[in-house]
């Protein structure tokens, strides 16, 4: 059986690994899989349980974290380098930025031939400015010589890589789109809700995701507060996640005269307005709970926190940036220019206020996502440009 290596930058709760972890333990079946990932970053949760079904243990690299460390960043080639040549892949496949550079360097040095990465998202896009910026993107056309094949999350990634940054041409570019296992259904619901102690009136609102700046979560509690002034009184929000930015967004609500509280959610809606319940490993019962779900973020690739929510039943506003517009068609959801900060607060606004337009975004969103967003086809797709390169070599 050949050998496939799946690199990615930190196996904890979050998009990349949920996915990463959903291909692993499905190309098992035509594969000895080997993951290889880093460790939790302050304010991130590991999760090595998303794993337990593969036959290898995953390999954590400690030193591997997301911020650009030279000496560290040496260590962890070195160390994928060691990991390569005693497994011997037959395929390395890396995903996000920094490990998909290193990691593909790494295998490149050891005589692999079938290197792919996936893009889930464009660091040349709102994280770094000036010679930064264009030394990162000088490096991606470089990997992108020795790269068998780059995967792509949305159309507009790839018009990102082909056309404005030049990385590559069309052809070494496929596009897959990731997939969504999970059901909710009416008595999980009630139980969720229940559990919150929500009442049936109230809309509750979602944001699920790392409490980081590029989520620009300021311009979301802002938003809170313009619906608090505009006399709304009728939701609850619950923000999924953590990161180095809770601090700050805490003092924000404070600042806003915003009702939180942490800790334990149970019953917190009857209390508060918007609880931080840090990372959950079980989202189904949250997704439906959930009544729409906010994405404000500056930059991304293909939030799966969307189409989590699209696919569960649940409204959709989301800052038209990166590959968001590809996942959330005309009708299927809100967008908002995030130069536009009133728009934003005018389309929550109406959202929350508007049972009827939640109710036709949901069942519009959910029939595009339960089509669109097959495991199956998934995998379908990423064994075809396995295979296809492998007849090329």
């Amino acid at each position: 059986m050949k050998k496939i290596l799946l690199i990615t930058n930190r196996l904890v709760i979050g998009g990349p690994s949920r996915h990463v972890a959903m291909i692993a333990n499905r190309l098992q079946d035509s594969y000895e899989v080997l993951v290889v990932g880093g460790g939790a970053a302050p304010g991130e949760t590991l999760a090595l349980d998303f794993f337990e079904g593969l036959k290898n243990k995953p390999i954590l690299i400690e030193e591997l974290s997301r911020k650009l460390r030279l000496t560290r960043d040496y260590k962890v080639y070195r160390k994928l380098r060691k990991i390569i040549h005693e497994f011997q892949p037959d395929i390395v496949h890396t995903h996000t930025s920094k490990v998909g550079a290193l990691g593909r360097m790494a295998a490149k040095k050891e005589g692999v031939r079938a290197i792919f990465h996936t893009y889930h998202g464009l660091i040349f896009e709102n994280y770094f400015t000036g010679i930064l910026n264009k030394g990162l993107i000088q490096i991606d056309r470089y990997l992108a010589r020795f790269t068998a094949q780059m995967i792509v999350l949305s159309v507009q990634q790839k018009n990102s890589l082909v056309d404005t940054y030049k990385i590559c041409s069309a052809d070494k570019i496929s596009l897959i789109p990731l997939a969504i296992d999970i059901k909710t259904d009416s008595k999980l619901r009630k139980k969720s809700r229940d559990y919150y102690g929500l009442k049936d009136s109230e809309v509750f609102i979602g944001v699920v995701g790392r409490l980081v700046k590029i989520k620009n979560l300021g311009l979301f509690l802002k938003g809170v507060n313009y619906l608090m002034d505009k006399g709304l009184n009728n939701f609850r929000v619950l923000l999924v996640g953590d990161g180095d930015e809770k601090e700050n967004l805490i003092k924000l609500c404070k600042s806003l005269n915003i009702p939180f509280s942490e800790g334990d959610a149970k019953g917190f809606a009857k209390k508060t307005i918007i609880h931080f319940a840090s990372w959950q490993r079980e989202l189904a019962p949250i997704y439906a709970a959930l009544d729409m779900v906010v994405l404000t973020s500056l930059s991304e690739g293909t939030p799966m926190s969307l189409m989590e929510a699209q696919i569960t039943g649940n409204a959709v506003l989301a800052s038209n940036v990166g590959g968001v517009s590809d996942i959330v068609p005309n009708g299927k959801g809100l967008l908002f220019d995030i130069d536009e900060p009133q728009s934003f607060n005018d389309a929550l606004y109406n959202l929350v206020s508007s049972a009827k337009l939640r109710k036709d975004i949901s069942e519009q969103a959910q029939d595009y996502a339960l089509k669109s967003y097959s495991v199956d086809t998934m995998m379908n797709k990423l064994l075809d440009v396995y295979q296809m390169k492998a007849d090329e070599k």
